[in-house]
């Protein structure tokens, strides 16, 4: 999903300056595309990758925008826009740190950059002073086949990388797309989930989460994206936020409905 940016605060970097520097990157990018060099909307699919430090990575970018959505399995969630010139990439994200879901403050400003090519791509990170994560990410094996909203009907329970993150969260998705769940100790969640393209392996969702005791807050509003796994693991990957905290993980299916 594309960010609306003027939503969240920003980092020590304005939003000029953050589109004076996206500008150049596009002007000094790549060399000019022949007939197979990647298009935003043939690098349009679901990717996992690790980075320099073995962790595990999962991104999902709508074919035809290039908004993308990236999730760490330590909850580190970037969710922005790139544009493409030739085999170069680059613009700009909002990053939650990884920390647990509910409990932060609005998201980091940061510049995007990186590489498309066939069934690949590299996405980097930078923000003053600090250059960042990088990950070179391979399409998942049915990253644009015949994935179906039915699909993801099932009962999901929190990976064990997510409870040693601390989240307890279970989600329930119906075939219709009707989205429920939530750790009773911290609160609730009600909502959707569509499918904005048939067949398409990319998901959105919009739901609200009430926290059970009344001292935590009255009901947070979450949008995000969600996709699934069939590749090396099995499972749902969840990438939501609201402007000042993320509802995110990797969940692992435990009934199939």
């Amino acid at each position: 999903m594309t960010p609306n940016f003027n939503s969240f605060k920003t980092s020590a970097w304005s939003l000029g300056a953050m589109a004076l520097v996206f500008a150049s990157l596009l002007a000094c990018g790549g060399k000019s595309g022949g007939s197979t060099a990647p298009t935003l909307a043939n690098v349009g699919g679901v990717y996992s990758g690790k980075d320099a430090g073995g962790k595990l990575h999962y991104a999902a970018v709508k074919a035809g925008d290039g908004s993308f959505s990236w999730l760490g399995v330590d909850r580190s969630l970037t969710f922005g826009t790139f544009n493409l010139d030739g085999t170069t990439l680059a613009g700009l994200g909002l990053q939650f740190l990884a920390r647990v879901p509910i409990a932060q403050d609005a998201p980091m400003l940061v510049q995007v950059g990186g590489t498309a090519g066939p069934g690949q791509i590299t996405l980097r990170l930078s923000y003053p002073g600090n250059t960042g994560t990088a990950v070179t990410f391979t399409k998942e094996p049915d990253s644009n086949g015949t994935t179906q909203l039915s699909d993801l009907a099932a009962t999901y329970n929190a990976s064990a990388e997510e409870a040693s993150n601390g989240t307890g969260a279970t989600l329930n998705i119906a075939a219709d797309g009707t989205l429920s769940g939530g750790d009773s100790a911290v609160g609730s969640l009600s909502g959707t989930v569509t499918q904005p393209t048939a067949g398409v392996n990319y998901f959105t969702v919009a739901f609200t989460y009430t926290p059970t005791n009344v001292s935590d807050g009255g009901p947070i509003s979450f949008n995000g994206v969600a996709f699934r796994l069939r590749g090396a693991r099995s499972g749902l990957v969840l990438a939501a936020h609201s402007p000042s905290s993320q509802y995110s993980g990797i969940f692992t299916p435990v009934l199939k409905d």
